[in-house]
């Protein structure tokens, strides 16, 4: 059985308990009277979601209706989240002895709280993850003086568009780097679909970019041949010199299925021990895959820091990080951020967007 077979029949079996978990023990315990219209709203949110799995690659799907979709998948899973919630804090009521006038009162109330705060919550998370990334400074010690914005998952295609784009060069423009790290995952649709690549030429400082794991599932070597004829550097398994340090880009791990393996014979044969090295990478298990001791620093993506609580524990047992600086040798840093955009649903929740500003200075 594949991968791909096994993650559709748990994602439909996730999407059919949460569901039905929300209905049954969630809002149709508020809403009493009305559990056979639930019933309905809860068999098309599954079905729904199913259709959403199924198409979210798709081109055909117009952005609206896949933004509707999106939204509906957040909505299933997390008001799940917040249904488990529910049932241990009313179970609370339950247990005590209070008579059944009070019972009732503390229900009510317990039950409009609750349902204040599930929505509060859900529309903050669309909030999160629709809004501009705020910036994110992060001062690093070092032998080399230089100002790195760095951007990543972006996920350009159905759900963000250009006016995202824009808004997120003209935050760092706004910054004076030196220079402009994008770390993967820049596209997540057919390149043919996005007509505003040029928007990429408005960065005033150099651009280097390597590949994601999403840019391999829409024909990476069509997304290179286009994002080429922009001002994008593009670091396929090689470096090159950039002031005081030398910026080397590595081949997602997910390249390896289309013969663009991450290698580093390029890159070991431009090294340079004597200036600062960093390698862009974008998912952070690539420190766990290869040594990488002779870096200084590894900037990564890919995590979204989990972008929905709690799956974040499922992302830091996956790629081993998950958010933030780490410390993985001796000289060694990585930091792994939480990304600019957003994947599927179009909510971000416990695990903001940004764009990091990584400023080295010289001890």
């Amino acid at each position: 059985m594949s991968n791909h077979l096994i993650f559709a029949i748990a994602f439909c079996v996730a999407s059919f308990v949460a569901n039905f978990y929300i209905y049954k023990f969630f809002l149709s315990a508020i809403f009493t009277r009305h559990k056979k219209i639930l019933r309905v709203f809860f068999f098309l949110c599954f079905i729904l979601n199913v259709l959403f799995l199924f198409l979210m690659r798709s081109d055909f799907l117009y952005d609206d209706v896949y933004l509707i979709l999106s939204l509906i998948l957040a909505f299933s899973f997390f008001f799940f989240l917040i249904g488990i919630f529910y049932s241990i804090f009313s179970g609370f009521i339950k247990c005590n002895s209070f008579n059944e006038g009070r019972r009732k009162s503390l229900k009510f109330i317990f039950d409009v709280g609750f349902l204040l705060i599930a929505a509060s919550c859900f529309f903050k998370g669309v909030f999160n993850a629709l809004r501009t990334p705020p910036i994110n400074k992060i001062t690093i010690k070092a032998n080399a003086n230089l100002k790195i914005a760095l951007i990543t998952d972006l996920h350009l295609g159905k759900n963000v568009h250009k006016n995202f784009l824009v808004k997120i060069i003209q935050e760092i423009n706004e910054q004076n780097v030196d220079c402009v790290a994008i770390v993967g995952d820049l596209i997540d649709t057919n390149i043919k679909e996005i007509d505003y690549l040029d928007e990429l030429n408005s960065f005033n400082a150099p651009v280097f970019y390597v590949t994601g794991n999403h840019e391999y599932y829409h024909n990476a070597d069509e997304i290179i041949e286009q994002l080429s004829k922009t001002k994008l550097q593009i670091l396929q398994n090689d470096s090159v010199n950039f002031k005081d340090v030398v910026i080397s880009g590595l081949n997602d791990l997910r390249g390896a299925k289309y013969n663009k393996a991450p290698s580093f014979t390029n890159i070991y044969q431009k090294f340079d021990s004597n200036k600062y090295n960093i390698l862009l990478a974008h998912q952070p298990r690539i420190a766990k895959e290869f040594n990488l001791e002779k870096f200084d620093l590894i900037l990564s993506g890919h995590t979204h820091a989990g972008q929905i609580f709690p799956f974040s524990i499922l992302v830091y047992l996956q790629q081993g990080f998950l958010y933030g600086l780490y410390e993985i040798g001796k000289k060694t840093k990585l930091y792994v951020s939480s990304g600019a955009g957003f994947w599927g649903p179009s909510v971000r929740f416990l695990a903001p967007s940004e764009i990091a500003i990584i400023n080295l200075e010289k001890e």
